[in-house]
């Protein structure tokens, strides 16, 4: 949630922000989320309350966080490489771009 942030308050200090599940518990101040947070449904809508630190005074209906999860990659080990050393010194090319489609198996 706190990656919004920066973003929400485009260098603005003095504000704290806070994080609903809706509307009216932005509104009343009322049962924030915390981070580590686990989504309900994909994706979420996510309200944020900004109050000023000093006044008090607060805005709950200008900002939305649209949570997406997405999924875990699954990668594929690929095939090995192998590459003859001609000139017996160790060292050879490897263009590892070539096991890329292998690997990521079309996500």
């Amino acid at each position: 949630l706190e990656d919004a942030s920066d973003e929400i308050l485009n260098g603005q200090t003095g504000i704290s922000l806070t994080y609903y599940e809706t509307q009216a518990d932005a509104d009343n101040g009322t049962n924030p989320i915390t981070s580590p947070y686990t989504n309900i449904v994909n994706p979420q809508t996510i309200f944020v309350r900004a109050t000023n630190d000093v006044t008090g005074c607060f805005v709950s209906t200008t900002a939305t966080i649209l949570l997406r999860v997405n999924p875990i990659p699954s990668p594929t080990a690929p095939m090995d490489l192998e590459e003859c050393d001609d000139d017996n010194d160790g060292f050879a090319s490897f263009d590892l771009e070539e096991r890329t489609l292998e690997i990521i198996g079309g996500e």
